[in-house]
Order: structure tokens, then C-alpha cells, then sequence
């Protein structure tokens, strides 16, 4: 169930997922994606020595998280 404006606004179970983040932001969201894309077992095989994942909520709004190899 989630709360606005003083409304009660129930979900079904099947529509939700609860993520381990903090707060739904930007930042966080795009720090999550980062985390899970590095978390796939294929990440390693590719080579990747740098990733940048940016996450928009509107123009000029994103947040970005960064990795880089040793």
C-alpha cells in the first residue's frame, strides 16, 4: 500500500517488487542497476574495464554510478 496526498493506493503482490535500496532516486536507482549488471555471471567474460549507468527521470534529472577496473 502506498500513501499520497492522504490516499491509501493498495497494489497487488504480483504487480510490486521490493528493491534494497534506500530511497527512489536517481542515484539510487542507478547504483542498483550498476551493482546487478556487475552481479551477472557473463560481466567478467566481457572484458568490461569501465562502466557508467545513468538513470532520467525527466530532462536534465539523472543520477549516475560509475565503476572502474583496477
Amino acid at each position: 500500500i502506498a500513501l499520497f496526498n492522504g490516499e491509501r493506493i493498495p497494489f497487488l503482490p504480483r504487480d510490486v517488487l521490493t528493491l534494497p535500496i534506500a530511497n527512489t532516486t536517481v542515484e539510487e536507482f542507478s547504483r542498483y542497476f550498476l551493482e546487478k549488471i556487475r552481479a551477472l555471471p557473463a560481466f567478467e567474460g566481457f572484458g568490461v574495464s569501465r562502466l557508467r549507468v545513468k538513470v532520467a527521470s525527466s530532462p536534465g534529472q539523472w543520477g549516475i554510478a560509475e565503476w572502474q577496473a583496477i
